[in-house]
């Protein structure tokens, strides 16, 4: 088993070790920058982020 933190609300999400990262786990993965910086966020932190990019208020974004 692999355990896998959103770096945003701490949230713990546990999958097999041959389920597929982001996939199955539940965890994105965020990559920015020239020099490569990885962000885990967990599906509900991954909606709040977009929401708050894209100034979208009380809806669901996808």
């Amino acid at each position: 088993m692999r355990a896998y933190v959103c770096d945003t609300c701490g949230k713990v999400v546990l999958c097999a070790d041959n389920d597929v990262f982001g996939e199955v786990a539940g965890i994105c993965t965020l990559r920015y920058g020239k020099v490569r910086h990885d962000v885990d966020l967990c599906e509900e932190c991954v909606e709040e982020l977009l929401k708050a990019v894209r100034n979208v208020k009380g809806e669901n974004v996808g």
